[in-house]
């Protein structure tokens, strides 16, 4: 299994410190669904195919989940091999999940402060 606690990074912690009670409950949850991604980006965001000869059933793509309370939030994949496909699959693409993360932290950020934006103007 592979988790992340959203809570221990500092670039997330610096983001935090000066919003406001109500806003963290926007801006986390944001945070966690950019950083899990999607075909472009992120954690389910796979390599292109380079000669690979297997078919893909995006099992790991699909495993990633993001759990816990709203302070609280961890994103896990239970798919047993997920450890694993980094190292092993290097040669075709596959980066280490915490290089995922951390390049995809600014674009996090940038989509949370877009949320935290949009629920301000709301009150």
């Amino acid at each position: 299994m592979i988790k992340f606690n959203m809570r221990g990074d500092d670039k997330t912690e610096a983001f935090l410190k000066d919003l406001p009670h109500g806003a963290k409950k926007i801006a986390l949850p944001e945070i966690s669904k950019y950083l899990v991604g999607n075909d472009a980006h992120g954690l389910r965001h796979y390599p292109p195919k380079q000669g690979q000869k297997y078919e893909r059933t995006y099992t790991l793509k699909n495993g990633w989940t993001i759990s816990g309370g709203t302070y609280r939030e961890k994103i896990t994949n239970s798919v047993p091999y997920a450890p694993h496909v980094p190292n092993r699959w290097a040669h075709y693409g596959w980066r280490q999940w915490a290089d995922v993360l951390s390049s995809n932290m600014d674009g996090a950020m940038r989509s949370a402060r877009a949320r935290v934006g949009e629920w301000l103007r709301s009150k």
